[in-house]
C-alpha cells in the first residue's frame, strides 16, 4: 500500500492543467506523436497542438508535465521531462503563443545527469522610472512591466546530485 500510495504521489506532483484568466483550461499530456498542447473553454477545444520534437526512439516517453499560461504576453509555457532510457532524460521547455511555438528548449545539458522532476512557476516584476525633466510627476513615469517562466529541476547521480534553475524572460524578443 505504501509504495502504491508513493508512486501516485509522485505520479500527481507535476501539473498538467492551468486556467487561465479567460477561463481557458490548458493541458499538456503525452501522446505517440509527442508532448500535446491542449485548450478548452466552455467545453470548445480551442488548441490542439503537438510540440514538434517528436520522441522518435522506442520507449521513450514524456512526463512531469507542467503548464503556465502567462497573462501579461498570452505566452503558454509548458516544461516536460523526456525520458529516453532508463537513467537518460533531459527537461524540456516550449513556449506556445496564437497558433505558433516559439521556442523549444533543452533547459538540461547531460542526460545522463538523470534530470528529473521539473517545477515551474510564473512571475512578474513591475518598476517605475521616473521622467528625468520631471521626476516628480507620476504621470509621466515609465512603467515597464516583465514576466517570467522559472524552471527548477533535479539532476545528478550519487554523490554529485544539485539542484538547476532556468529563468525565461517572456517578455523579451522570442530569439533572446
Amino acid at each position: 500500500a505504501c509504495v502504491l500510495f508513493l508512486g501516485a504521489t509522485a505520479a500527481f506532483a507535476a501539473n498538467p492543467f492551468y486556467l487561465d484568466q479567460n477561463g481557458v483550461l490548458w493541458q499538456g499530456s503525452s501522446s505517440q506523436d509527442g508532448l500535446l498542447l491542449t485548450a478548452t473553454k466552455d467545453g470548445t477545444q480551442l488548441v490542439h497542438s503537438v510540440v514538434p520534437f517528436p520522441i522518435g526512439i522506442a520507449g521513450s516517453n514524456d512526463t512531469q508535465i507542467q503548464v503556465a499560461a502567462d497573462d501579461l504576453t498570452g505566452k503558454v509555457a509548458v516544461v516536460w521531462q523526456r525520458n529516453w532510457a532508463a537513467g537518460a532524460s533531459e527537461i524540456m521547455l516550449a513556449v506556445w503563443k496564437d497558433g505558433d511555438w516559439l521556442r523549444i528548449d533543452h533547459l538540461s545539458q547531460d542526460i545522463g545527469a538523470n534530470p528529473r522532476n521539473p517545477a515551474i512557476q510564473l512571475a512578474d516584476a513591475s518598476a517605475t522610472v521616473p521622467d528625468p525633466s520631471a521626476p516628480d510627476d507620476p504621470t509621466k513615469a515609465t512603467v515597464v512591466h516583465d514576466s517570467f517562466v522559472n524552471v527548477v529541476w533535479w539532476e545528478g547521480i550519487d554523490q554529485r546530485q544539485h539542484a538547476s534553475l532556468a529563468s525565461l524572460r517572456l517578455t523579451a524578443d522570442t530569439n533572446d
